[in-house]
C-alpha cells in the first residue's frame, strides 16, 4: 500500500513540515511496526533528524495498526527534513490521521 503525507504550516508558530511517501505491507502480527528511510529531501539532510522522523513514523503506524492485530514494514521515501519546522507531534499526528483514512477506520 502507499501512504502520502503532505502537511505544511510555516506561517505560524509552531510550524511544521511533514512530507513523505510511504510504501508498506501489513501482516497479521501483534508486533510493533518498523520503518526505514529510502531517501531524504534534501539528500544531505541531517541523518539524526531523518532517524527521528523514521522512529516517529514507525510509532504512529504501530499506534494505528497494533490494536487491529496488524503490523507493517514501512519504506519511507522523499522524506522532507526541515530542521526549523521539525515536530514529533506533527509527524505522529498526520501519519496516524492519513493512515486511518487510508485504512477506512
Amino acid at each position: 500500500m502507499q501512504l502520502k503525507v503532505r502537511e505544511l504550516r510555516q506561517t505560524a508558530c509552531p510550524g511544521y513540515v511533514v512530507m513523505y511517501v510511504a510504501e508498506f505491507d501489513t501482516g497479521q502480527t501483534p508486533n510493533d511496526s518498523s520503518a526505514y528511510v529510502v531517501n531524504t529531501i534534501p539528500s544531505d539532510a541531517d541523518p539524526l533528524l531523518a532517524d527521528l522522523a523514521r522512529q516517529w513514523i514507525a510509532e504512529a503506524f504501530t499506534s494505528v495498526l497494533k490494536p487491529l492485530g496488524l503490523s507493517a514494514i514501512v519504506a519511507i521515501g522523499d522524506l522532507v527534513i526541515h530542521d526549523v519546522d521539525f515536530s514529533e507531534y506533527a509527524f505522529k499526528k498526520f501519519t496516524m490521521l492519513r493512515l486511518k483514512e487510508l485504512m477506512g477506520i
